[in-house]
């Protein structure tokens, strides 16, 4: 979250409009994707030992899951963080953030869905 609130400084409160930590976000990503990834296969494991079959669209909410943190993070920024005032400015600010979750969460639940289906493959195999 620490760096979550770099990004949203950076886009949000600083105004050149420039980030610099590529580097750490870049880190920081990995980190995120290899957890996603463990987490999922975790889960589906724990559902497959419970001979649950149905883990297909599990592990895709397991790893966009985090999204709604994220989106949490962002409400909890809009109030505490930022002074907007006026409506437009709010509504602009949530539907950003609306369309940066979705993407967000799309892209964690697509590495967790094909984590865990390697994983399958590779179990069943």
């Amino acid at each position: 979250f620490i760096e979550l609130l770099f990004v949203f400084q950076s886009l949000w409160k600083d105004k050149s409009g420039y980030y610099y930590v590529y580097g750490f976000l870049a880190a920081v990503s990995v980190i995120l994707l290899v957890t996603v990834a463990e987490v999922t296969v975790v889960t589906v494991y724990m559902q497959l030992c419970s001979e649950d079959h149905r883990w297909w669209w599990r592990s895709f909410l397991v790893g966009g899951g985090s999204a709604v943190w994220v989106f949490a993070y962002s409400v909890w920024y809009y109030i505490f963080k930022l002074q907007i005032t006026g409506l437009a400015s709010g509504v602009l600010f949530f539907v950003y953030s609306i369309m940066a979750c979705f993407v967000y969460g799309l892209l964690t639940g697509t590495v967790g869905f094909l984590c865990a289906y390697a994983f399958v493959r590779r179990i069943y195999r």
